[in-house]
């Protein structure tokens, strides 16, 4: 029994030590996303913001790559939002199903008329600033932003209605509105299947 107690010892530790790295660390006065040298990075000022942006004096980063972002007032949201001053960034890495699903790609995006000074990060993929709400950085009408809450699920609501897939379901009221389960909702008045009652 001892002998095997080692023996998942000795494997547990190996896999420990063999799992790829993840995120930024400095060594040999480089700086490395992952194992991959990150030239442009000055290893003195750089800053580990999390596992996927960073930024130094100079620049800021999003996988090792460079943002035309100012470094200054960079900041990372969470692990796919980022904001600087005035530019607000979507990042992903996604899996290129071209070549069988091994290859990643970065996708990097400004969110075009995002606001950066209100922009912030609600629950699940979304966020919002003073005039717009957004999924996985991609503007979609709500009819009162202040009061957009997303809900468990793909469902949401504001104060005048619900949500469905970032789509308004027509006679719904968004004060009572909740989901059920699956794609069942309901609020005061109605039960809606998707969005149809």
């Amino acid at each position: 029994m001892k002998f095997v107690s080692l023996l998942l010892s000795i494997f547990g530790l190996g896999a420990l030590f063999s799992c790829k790295k993840t995120g930024y660390e400095t060594k040999n006065g480089l700086v490395y996303f992952k194992d991959t040298a990150v030239r442009e990075a000055d290893p003195n000022s750089f800053e580990t913001l999390n596992t996927v942006f960073g930024k130094d004096a100079k620049n800021a980063y999003y996988r090792g790559v460079v943002l035309e972002a100012e470094a200054g007032s960079f900041v990372a949201l969470d692990e796919h939002y980022a904001k600087d001053k005035s530019t607000v960034f979507y990042c992903d890495n996604a899996l290129n199903g071209q070549t069988y699903f091994t290859t990643r790609n970065n996708v990097i995006r400004k969110i075009a008329g995002a606001d950066a000074a209100s922009f912030e990060r609600l629950e699940y993929n979304y966020s919002k600033d003073k005039s717009r709400c957004y999924s996985d950085g991609i503007a979609f009408p709500v009819q009162d932003v202040a009061t957009f809450q997303p809900l468990k699920g793909d469902y949401a609501k504001d104060k005048r209605v619900g949500y469905f897939r970032l789509t308004s379901i027509p006679n719904s009221d968004g004060n009572s509105f909740e989901p059920l389960s699956g794609t069942f909702s309901k609020d005061r008045n109605h039960v809606f299947y998707s969005w149809v009652n």
